[in-house]
């Protein structure tokens, strides 16, 4: 319900991101392992840690594409192949009539490589083309088309960081802990009216694109391609919900970040204004809007 995490399987477990120069990652929690491709595309499995002969293994339990990966002996893990690996990760696009969050799919490939520890998600990635052969069909879509800050090539100096205020409670997932956030150039309603959306007069935006994109309709993939187009830079936040977005162009942006907590569907898209340098926003349910 939000105010719990799920219970943590018995045996080993990992903690820490490890990622690979190809923008493929693994975000390791007490429950589960986060597959990623690049900062936006990333989906949640179980895993345990075991012996294979006389090495250590990490096996995620994807169903259409299990992974296993060994334990080398300078602290890396090796997937122990090369090709694309597609991630199943989904977008929030809004909330239904009951006030459960509504998805789109967001589908991104990336090639295998040698994963090393890191402190970060990577903030880019190289795009795979999948064949049949690789677990599913189809051509991963590039990051963003290249308009997004990144780490590798920020497009300014202003730095915003976001930090979590929920309070710290022990055994409990932080609510905002590996949430993807994203910076928008226009608030979300603008940045649909500018991308040629039309949402009903008296309909919030979110409720209206629930409803479009619950059946996976053409005007729900348009959806998704204005608000990447308007997206300035894109995030996910560490275990603590803590994350630095790449230096943009000083000036103002808009938020687009959503969680649940203590059964409450939260959605942060206010307007920050950046500064050149560090700028710093702390979100709780105090800024927060109760999506309904």
């Amino acid at each position: 319900g939000g105010d719990k995490g799920p219970p943590t399987p018995p045996g080993i477990r990992m903690h820490g991101i490890f990622v690979a120069p190809t923008g493929f990652s693994v975000q390791f929690f007490p429950e589960s392992a986060i597959l990623g491709c690049g900062p936006d595309a990333a989906r949640a499995y179980p895993y345990s840690v075991g012996a294979e002969g006389t090495k250590a293994v990490i096996r995620i339990a994807a169903p259409d594409h299990p992974l296993t990966l060994n334990f080398q002996p300078d602290g890396s893990i090796n997937p122990g192949a090369s090709g694309p690996y597609q991630v199943h990760g989904r977008t929030v696009t809004g909330q239904n009539g009951d006030g459960d969050f509504t998805f789109a799919p967001l589908e991104q490939a990336c090639n295998l490589a040698l994963l090393t520890p890191s402190k970060t998600i990577p903030a880019t990635s190289t795009p795979a083309t999948l064949s049949a052969s690789a677990g599913a069909p189809g051509t991963a879509s590039p990051n963003k088309a290249g308009n997004l800050a990144t780490i590798a090539a920020p497009t300014g100096n202003a730095i915003l960081t976001i930090l979590s205020g929920f309070p710290t409670q022990p055994g409990v997932l932080n609510p905002l802990a590996g949430h993807p956030y994203v910076l928008l150039r226009d608030e979300y309603n603008a940045a649909l009216k500018k991308g040629g959306i039309d949402v009903p007069a008296g309909m919030p935006a979110q409720k209206f694109v629930a409803s479009i994109c619950g059946t996976r309709t053409p005007e729900c993939q348009k959806v998704l391609a204005v608000v990447t187009a308007d997206a300035a830079s894109a995030i996910r936040a560490d275990i603590t919900g803590k994350a630095a977005f790449p230096g943009v162009p000083p000036g103002s942006y808009y938020l687009m970040i959503s969680t649940q907590f203590n059964q409450q569907n939260l959605f942060w898209g206010f307007k920050v204004d950046l500064q050149p340098g560090a700028n710093t926003v702390t979100l709780d349910q105090r800024n927060a809007i109760v999506m309904k």
